[in-house]
């Protein structure tokens, strides 16, 4: 699964793996979600972060929106 519960934080703010909210953690390189009538793709490349919306079963379309993230590559 590419997805996974993040158990060290979740989105009411406990520490403790309570799973007070929803939060998640890609752990492969892009995952589909399903909300309501669209899916959801987001993915995870070397240099880029990207989330695309498609009309549900139309993903082979081009996507409705997308958004494009650059990684900063300079070590902090």
């Amino acid at each position: 699964m590419n997805i996974q519960p993040d158990i060290k934080h979740d989105s009411v703010g406990n520490d403790d793996g309570s799973f007070g909210g929803e939060d998640f953690v890609l752990t492969g390189r892009s995952a589909w979600l399903r909300i309501d009538g669209y899916s959801l793709f987001i993915s995870n490349k070397p240099q880029t972060l990207s989330v695309m919306l498609f009309p549900l079963n139309e993903e082979a379309d081009d996507p409705i929106d997308e958004i494009n993230w650059q990684k900063d590559l300079t070590p902090s």
